[in-house]
């Protein structure tokens, strides 16, 4: 299959991580890629990383999506290109390409990352008046299924799901040397880490508030906030609380796999998510784990088997989660154990790129193999 993928950005998260699975996972197949980027927020290691698995890039650029220009090039590209199927990820993606692949004569599938509960009302209204142009959705949550259904009107029956995946190496990183990374004030120090947009979604504010309630009993910790975003608003906080020399926001890495063996614990305090790829992350490199009980987490973590589970926005309940996990280092481990096993048992690349070479089949009437 000619296969185009049409995506809002190619930053590092978690959704543009899931289009390189795709890309290396359907490229190793025989399936041929080009991928659209409909901003410029382009990393250079993801245009790196999709060049090597063969696909082409091509950046159509904001000021053209703005004016409507996009999808009549799109539309074109793809006619050009002689595309079987499109695959299109994130909001204006699935707007963009679905209209695109429609004036082509090109089936469309949307992937669906999360519960888009923070979605202003014409975001939905725009997701409803094109679902109908979708051959199928595909998502990473069930919870978000069911959310897209009642608000952006896609049809269940045309709904699969598919969860996300993670390639786990045999062998664990060393741990990291923090003074390399450039934060020595973290050697000979427990780190509780987090990777994620510094945007209200990844409850940065909550983790904050519970890490402050647990930090003076606990000298010997720090924070370590991995993401893009502007951290002032959690700054500030961190000051209010006292927190001064014990949270670092790190800004955005390339490379957090090789960051997480230097971690005491991971934490996903999300207020919602689809099935975070950084968590996954963590799990396959046995750290210790503390999560919301939200969406796709829950479909990712048993509680008290391979990590702990807390509501939402509920601070007191994160810190007493944190606590336990700090203080009870042999139950800790095995939870850790436990999660590796389950990463590596029940999300494989390989159960991914089956399940869309399927599905990617069926939407343009052909065999799943190429």
């Amino acid at each position: 299959m000619k296969i185009a993928y049409v995506i809002d950005s190619l930053v590092l998260g978690g959704a543009q991580k899931h289009l390189v699975q795709l890309v290396q996972g359907m490229g190793a197949r025989g399936h041929e890629a080009v991928v659209f980027c409909l901003n410029e927020r382009v990393h250079p290691s993801r245009r790196a990383e999709l060049i090597a698995a063969g696909a082409r890039v091509r950046v159509i650029g904001k000021a053209r999506v703005a004016c409507g220009a996009a999808v009549i090039e799109l539309a074109a590209a793809m006619r050009r290109e002689r595309t079987d199927v499109a695959v299109t990820v994130l909001f204006v993606s699935i707007v963009v390409g679905g209209l695109a692949g429609t004036l082509a004569g090109v089936p469309t599938v949307a992937c669906l990352q999360a519960r888009n509960i923070n979605f202003k009302g014409w975001q939905h209204a725009l997701l409803r008046m094109t679902a109908r142009l979708n051959s199928y959705t595909v998502s990473n949550c069930r919870t978000a299924m069911a959310f897209a259904a009642q608000f952006e009107g896609i049809d269940l029956a045309r709904c699969h799901y598919v969860p996300n995946a993670i390639a786990v190496p045999p062998e664990l990183p060393p741990a990291p040397d923090w003074a390399n990374w450039g934060w020595p004030q973290l050697a000979g120090r427990r780190v509780i880490g987090s990777v994620g947009r510094l945007v209200p979604q990844k409850g940065y504010d909550i983790l904050l508030t519970a890490f402050a309630s647990i930090a003076p009993e606990h000298d010997d910790l720090s924070l370590l906030l991995i993401g893009s975003g502007s951290k002032t608003e959690l700054a500030a906080k961190a000051e209010s609380l006292g927190l001064n020399g014990r949270v670092i926001f790190a800004g955005e890495h390339s490379s957090v796999p090789a960051l997480l063996p230097g971690l005491s614990l991971y934490v996903q305090p999300s207020r919602f998510e689809g099935m975070p790829n950084a968590l996954m992350e963590a799990m396959a490199a046995k750290v210790p784990v503390v999560a919301s009980a939200v969406d796709g987490i829950t479909e990712l973590i048993e509680d008290g088997v391979d990590g702990l589970l807390v509501p939402p926005a509920d601070a007191p309940a994160l810190a007493t989660a944190l606590k336990r996990t700090l203080d009870d280092a042999p139950g800790s481990e095995k939870r850790g154990q436990e999660g590796r096993r389950i990463v590596i048992e029940r999300f494989s690349p390989e159960r991914m790129i089956e399940a869309y070479e399927r599905i990617l089949g069926q939407a343009c009437g052909r065999p799943a193999a190429a």
